[in-house]
């Protein structure tokens, strides 16, 4: 959520000791280690996606992977909403 929330990724090392920790779903499995990005259409937030649980922690790499996946993404909704209005 705080990725959305702030428009930026979101990245903690251990999300069960994370201060800013917005909890998780009744039944969820416990989230560890965590990297939220926005998806963004014309700058603005419309979702995320998020993965979790790696063994250690997120790299910038990673994190830029993950951005340039959920761009695509955002194209990819954006199209079908353009389609949809056909």
């Amino acid at each position: 959520a705080r990725s959305v929330i702030e428009n930026r990724p979101v990245r903690s090392d251990d999300a069960m000791v994370d201060p800013l920790r917005v909890g998780q779903p009744a039944g969820h499995p416990p989230v560890r280690t965590f990297l939220g990005v926005p998806l963004r259409l014309r700058n603005k937030p419309i979702g995320m996606i998020g993965v979790a649980n790696r063994p250690e922690p997120y790299s910038d790499a990673e994190e830029q992977l993950l951005m340039t996946y959920a761009a695509q993404v955002a194209i990819v909704i954006r199209n079908v909403q353009l389609f949809a209005e056909l």
